[in-house]
């Protein structure tokens, strides 16, 4: 009912000031998002002290409000358990990695010696994604890097329509061309894979390397059913997570478009 309710045009900026709350900077950031302010404006989210960067009237408020008030990406706690058996600090890939919201909360649930390794393949979004990790690197933070590139199953190029925002998706008549990373040849090196990728997830869910080990002990990702090969996109994704030796959930229904999916096994 809530998500409903903050959809409808004319509340939804509204319910979005509220967050305000997530930084230590809230009375500026709720009138900046009331009033639709443009242009950049940095805060420091109030769990971690570390900055983030935000373009009010953007799908960057709601993925502030997703990840850090609705906990989107929080593990369910036999996914926190599989991480938590692997030794040393948490190696995470960051796919779709947008304005680095996802790599904040990966400091924030696993702390400053976090390894990040981030891609993104759409310049406005790197701009400030690069903005935010160096501001972290200064901070003390171990390791975060930021490729400018698309992921898939093979290296390559691909068209890419570049919004600046979370409509940005590789598509045939993309007005860009992005280089793409073949993303299994990094699994091996990692712990933690977060991808939303807008419905490129599908080459790589297929892969068979995916069930190679060593590899990631926790996926978290939103699927497409753009791009799915089934009718059936939260089966389908849970049929190849189970091909590779993971166990998945569904921990977020987001209509028929959409689900975010936690998936995890305890050999890695």
């Amino acid at each position: 009912m809530l998500e409903a309710v903050h959809r409808v045009p004319g509340v939804d900026r509204t319910f979005l000031a509220t967050r305000g709350y997530l930084v230590q900077e809230t009375a500026r950031f709720a009138a900046s998002e009331l009033l639709g302010r443009p242009g950049v404006r940095r805060y420091h989210l109030r769990s971690t002290g570390h900055a983030c960067l935000v373009r009010h009237g953007t799908f960057d408020v709601r993925g502030l409000d997703e990840i850090f008030w609705r906990g989107f990406y929080d593990l369910p706690d036999e996914a926190g358990a599989a991480l938590a058996a692997r030794p040393g600090p948490v190696r995470m890939l960051d796919c779709g990695g947008h304005v680095g919201l996802a790599s904040l909360w990966a400091l924030k649930a696993f702390g400053d010696t976090t390894q990040i390794t981030a891609f993104e393949p759409d310049p406005a979004n790197n701009v400030i994604h690069d903005r935010v990790r160096r501001s972290a690197l200064a901070a003390g933070v171990g390791a975060w890097s930021l490729e400018r590139a698309a992921v898939g199953a093979e290296a390559g190029t691909t068209r890419f329509h570049a919004s600046g925002d979370e409509n940005s998706r590789a598509t045939d008549d993309g007005e860009l061309e992005v280089p793409v990373v073949d993303l299994l040849t990094h699994l091996p090196g990692a712990d933690l894979l977060k991808l939303d990728v807008e419905g490129a997830e599908w080459p790589i869910l297929a892969d068979p390397r995916l069930a190679a080990r060593p590899g990631p002990a926790v996926i978290v990702m939103e699927i497409h059913a753009d791009g799915c090969p089934q009718p059936d996109h939260q089966a389908e994704a849970t049929r190849l997570l189970a091909l590779a030796g993971y166990q998945a959930e569904v921990t977020e229904d987001m209509g028929p478009g959409g689900a975010l999916v936690c998936a995890w096994r305890s050999d890695g």
